[in-house]
């Protein structure tokens, strides 16, 4: 067993250090969400009132862990926006579900799957997108470097040739004389598949309106997604998103832009006890410049279609 030290993993007692909970806070079945307002209006519609809600507070960041009507242990996490938060949080996740925090020793490999299902918000960068629709990601597009601080082996043929391509495009894309031209070299991750089986078989059961693609996780949200809002602040690349809308392999296309998915799966791709998935609604059609009512903002049926896949993922034995 292998023991951690209290600088490696901060912990404060049995609770995990930012976000302040213990491992019987917290299920096997996971939301995570950025934004901690989502976590209780998420509970509110997954899981049952009527049976007792642990809630914690702590930095900013929300946890909730009840029943769903149905019985299932399930717990809706705020990660924060962006893929550093991302990585805190996801990383006291897998902390608490395989060491002993309160020692800091690393137990045996846990016995039941960890299923993890980011429901966000996103924009649809092929203009035929629906606002209101929900992408299921099949492959991730790290446009951060989060993800390049894990040494995950990439072995799956079309996540490599799809690296490949969106390299050589991006880096293309870049003018010549621009400072960061070459320097920008994007990763791809896999989220697991039976999440992406669940997700479809749950939005076809609820009849969400869905499309399975490749997402693009941004570092940011405007100059990292190509938003110029400032004419003091030139891009690095001209019009990004034009040029993620021709991208595409195993006869899928790039769909969305968000900020987690392509971090979550990166950094738990080698824990075969892990599942991962993401389900995200477009709330802006980048190729139209249009973005959703506040009276159609609701992405309510997404969190159920999450819950439910979770639901299913929870009868799925490890491999």
């Amino acid at each position: 067993m292998t023991k951690l030290t209290e600088a490696t993993l901060p912990a404060t007692g049995k609770n995990i250090y930012h976000l302040a909970i213990s491992a019987d806070d917290l299920a096997d079945n996971i939301i995570v969400v950025g934004d901690p307002e989502r976590v209780p209006k998420a509970a509110a519609v997954v899981l049952d009132q009527t049976k007792p809600i642990f809630r914690h507070d702590h930095r900013g960041l929300t946890t909730m862990t009840g029943y769903t009507p149905n019985g299932v242990r399930m717990s809706i996490v705020t990660t924060g926006m962006g893929t550093g938060s991302t990585e805190i949080i996801i990383n006291e996740i897998l902390a608490l579900k395989c060491i002993d925090v309160e020692t800091r020793t690393v137990k045996s490999k846990p016995k039941k799957a960890l299923n993890i299902i980011r429901v966000g918000t996103s924009g649809a960068v092929q203009e035929e997108t629906e606002l209101g629709t929900s992408i299921i990601t099949k492959y991730a597009i790290g446009l951060d470097n989060t993800g390049m601080y894990y040494d995950v082996a990439l072995t799956n043929p079309f996540g490599i040739e799809l690296e490949k391509i969106v390299d050589s495009e991006i880096n293309k894309a870049i003018p010549e004389g621009r400072r960061f031209k070459g320097r920008l070299h994007p990763y791809v991750s896999i989220p697991n598949k039976h999440v992406v089986d669940a997700l479809i078989e749950a939005s076809k059961k609820d009849n969400l309106l869905y499309k399975v693609g490749i997402t693009a996780s941004a570092a940011g949200f405007f100059g990292c997604q190509g938003r110029v809002v400032f004419e003091e602040n030139h891009p690095t690349i001209d019009a990004l998103d034009s040029v993620l809308t021709h991208i595409g392999i195993d006869e899928i296309k790039v769909e969305n832009f968000e900020m987690e998915i392509a971090a979550i799966a990166q950094i738990t791709q080698n824990f075969s006890w892990v599942r991962v998935g993401c389900i995200c609604m477009v709330v802006a059609n980048r190729r139209l410049n249009t973005f959703v009512k506040p009276e159609k903002s609701n992405i309510e049926p997404t969190m159920k279609v999450a819950a439910d896949a979770l639901e299913i993922l929870d009868k799925l034995a490890l491999e």
